[in-house]
């Protein structure tokens, strides 16, 4: 291999390492993780028919089942190796519009963004879903310069597979991956090839979501996983979050938008259809209800690239004003990035207030200090590598901190509590599960089903709960006293504030015991 190759494989298992360190040590979550495990055990009892949601990770995880047993790797092995084709494709992407270098920057960049290293080492539709995706694009690009029949044959069934199993994750978003079978068939001479793939594609994929009983509303339900919902403009805070220097393709975007000189060439492809996935992804975002960190992550490869494509681009045309200024908001996003992302710091709005004082003040003072057009060269060129390295040395960073300490809003707890339900109810054989509705997944906590091994959706005979439901952040103190006499009461309260927990051990009283205490979980013994 050359030394190029040998720097590309080294970075791709240098992240492979990254993802599967301490992957089982976070429980499994009880959505969206926990859902598809639900998903997965009904497939290894009762068949492939039965699921409920897009079934490719289903499936997949009832495979990891077969060949790992009942264990995290099993529901996770399905992620690791789409996190690994995300990270190839990205590069091979990348490599289409930007230098080497730039193109390896592109793929450490997606590889340690938080979405990627949060979501993509669980079970989630996601993350597959991007790999289909960036596999089809890449093939539908390689496509119309194939000039063998061994590659053209290749490009279709690359995109083909990439098209139905997008569809299979995530049927929604995968009409994104059809356009881009369109667009193979506009740009190319074999448009009966092209069609023939597109064709393929879809009718590899379309007769199972018809078949199967595929529930769009189940898909939903698994976005919405109880995260603080967000005003449509934070989708910028959001991007900020995900890794700083992803705030570049930001730039540009608004460059492209105001002057024709950033935008590309008709002929670049590859460039316009990333841009065109990311303006859509942005605008999906804002009126999405469910926009959280974990729908962020459909929008982090075509922004990568973009991002390093901006600062080629820009650095191309020699114009240091606008690449200070590309700078600027990379330093900015970076800031707010170890304020949100690292130090976990909550900001009121007098902060945030003050905060864009002192950086209009500070904008202020460098375009009046800068107005020297050998100044702002000098600084443009001094500043490139501290900016754009030191950005993505801070995305390694918090992964890192991610996977060493785990991510704080992880759910935990449900592990202890199953694992003490079945050492003390082989007698009784049946709890009360009380929650909040906080979100559509509380009701059956997948976490909690999936390590009492089905004890909450029939897998265990003779095995049953109770659900009871109280408002969300309140406590219904009747709806609490009428549980006293219940051999065993799990009380789910992840959002719920400390204060109010008291509330519920008082309601209970002395009648009941703590036999397991977490953050996430209370599990009430009665003596």
């Amino acid at each position: 291999m050359t030394a190029r190759q040998h720097t590309v494989v080294a970075t791709i298992l240098a992240i492979l390492g990254l993802y599967v360190m301490r992957l089982t040590s976070v429980e499994i979550q009880p959505s969206p993780e926990g859902l598809i495990a639900i998903d997965a055990s009904a497939v290894v009892q009762h068949g492939i028919a039965h699921v409920h949601s897009a079934p490719l990770v289903p499936w997949a995880s009832a495979l990891g089942i077969f060949a790992f047993g009942h264990a995290p790797l099993a529901m996770r092995w399905f992620a690791i190796l789409s996190g690994l084709v995300v990270c190839c494709t990205t590069y091979l992407l990348a490599r289409r519009i930007v230098t080497f270098n730039s193109a390896v920057l592109a793929m450490v960049l997606v590889g340690t963004s938080l979405p990627l290293i949060t979501f993509g080492r669980q079970a989630t539709s996601e993350m597959p879903f991007l790999a289909f995706a960036l596999l089809a694009l890449w093939a539908s690009t390689r496509f119309p310069s194939s000039t063998t029949f061994r590659d053209t044959l290749l490009s279709m069934v690359l995109y083909a597979g990439g098209l139905a199993g997008a569809l299979l994750c995530s049927p929604v978003p995968a009409m994104i991956v059809a356009v881009f079978g369109l667009v193979m068939v506009k740009v190319s001479k074999r448009r009966g090839l092209a069609l023939t793939a597109l064709a393929i594609g879809l009718v590899s994929a379309v007769p199972w979501l018809l078949l199967l009983p595929y529930d769009v509303a189940r898909d939903f339900a698994l976005m919405d996983n109880g995260f603080a919902r967000r005003g449509p403009l934070s989708i910028l805070l959001m991007v900020a979050e995900a890794s700083p220097l992803l705030v570049a393709s930001l730039f540009w975007l608004v460059l492209a938008l105001l002057k024709r000189g950033h935008r590309p060439d008709s002929s670049e492809h590859v460039t316009w259809i990333l841009a065109g996935w990311l303006i859509l992804g942005l605008l999906v975002q804002i009126v999405d209800p469910y926009r959280s960190a974990l729908t962020i992550l459909y929008v982090v490869p075509p922004s990568a690239i973009l991002a390093l494509f901006a600062v080629e681009s820009i650095k191309k045309m020699q114009r240091p004003g606008v690449l200070l200024g590309l700078y600027g908001a990379v330093i900015i996003a970076s800031m707010w990035f170890v304020l949100s992302s690292v130090l976990h710091v909550t900001l009121s709005r007098y902060h945030l207030v003050l905060g864009m004082l002192g950086v209009v003040g500070l904008s202020t003072f460098a375009f009046i200090s800068m107005r020297s057009t050998k100044r702002r060269m000098t600084a443009a060129i001094y500043l490139y590598t501290p900016v754009l390295y030191g950005a993505v040395g801070l995305a390694i960073v918090a992964s890192l901190l991610v996977v060493l300490r785990g991510n704080p809003t992880a759910i935990a707890g449900g592990r202890a509590v199953a694992a003490a339900l079945d050492e003390d109810t082989l007698a009784v054989r049946s709890f009360v599960y009380l929650y909040h509705d906080g979100s559509s997944a509380d009701a059956l906590n997948g976490q909690l089903d999936w390590y009492s091994r089905g004890w909450m959706t029939g897998g265990r005979d003779r095995y049953r709960y109770v659900p009871v439901e109280m408002p969300k952040q309140l406590i219904d103190e009747p709806l609490v006293e009428a549980l006293r006499g219940a051999s065993w009461i799990v009380y789910y309260h992840p959002s719920i504030a400390t204060v109010e927990q008291v509330r519920v051990r008082t309601i209970l009283g002395s009648q009941y015991s703590m036999h397991v205490e977490s953050p996430m979980y209370t599990l009430y013994r009665n003596r």
